[in-house]
């Protein structure tokens, strides 16, 4: 949503939600608590550059907290930084395991078995013949 939507939005519902709940200020302490939050869900890649200026202008001029719960709104929880892969000095540490169907190794297996099996038993069919 464009900023403008969401603040002519916001003036249109201000009334109603006082009326439902009551009105709680915020303080410095609390408006930083939310812009952190949105800054890390944009550094994890849940929000866009353009959102999180957006959010952010939202933060700035709150004065209430359900205000800041429009900003917050559809962010999860808990947001961990994204994390970068970085090269060890151990390189086996650094390969990627590629993932293999246990029920493959059994039928290679089975195979392997059962050619040894003929080959072991062909010379005795031969000289049977």
């Amino acid at each position: 949503m464009k900023y403008e939507t969401v603040r002519r939005l916001q003036r249109m519902s201000d009334i109603w939600y006082r009326v439902r709940n009551p009105v709680t200020r915020i303080g410095d302490k609390r408006r930083d608590r939310a812009i952190s939050t949105i800054s890390r869900a944009y550094e994890a890649g849940y929000i866009n550059k353009e959102e999180l200026d957006q959010r952010t202008g939202i933060v700035m001029e709150a004065k209430y907290e359900h205000e800041l719960e429009w900003a917050e709104d559809e962010l999860p929880k808990n947001i961990e930084p994204r994390q970068e892969w970085r090269p060890t000095k151990d390189p086996s540490a650094n390969a990627v395991p590629r993932p293999r169907a246990p029920h493959w190794d059994n039928f290679y297996l089975a195979v392997v078995a059962a050619l040894i099996v003929m080959a072991a038993t062909l010379p005795f069919l031969i000289a049977a013949l």
